[in-house]
């Protein structure tokens, strides 16, 4: 959870005038590495990170909760 946070505020801050966002694919290996750095170290999303990586690695973080969100 605290994971998805970062990546929110993240792209709260940086990613809303960003076109496009959550339609554009980041690339695959940064969004895994993000992924696992956030859930490992559980650290912040670092200043100038991509927008796109930000915002796939938040989907790919929701994805992984054993519950849905919305029905």
């Amino acid at each position: 959870v605290d994971a998805c946070i970062s990546a929110a505020d993240y792209l709260m801050a940086k990613g809303l005038h960003s076109k496009g966002v959550f339609r554009v694919s980041g690339n695959a290996e940064d969004i895994d590495a993000l992924a696992a750095k956030l859930l490992v170290e559980r650290c912040a999303v670092h200043e100038g990170a991509d927008v796109d990586t930000v915002a796939g690695t938040l989907k790919k973080l929701l994805r992984c909760f054993p519950e849905t969100l919305f029905t």
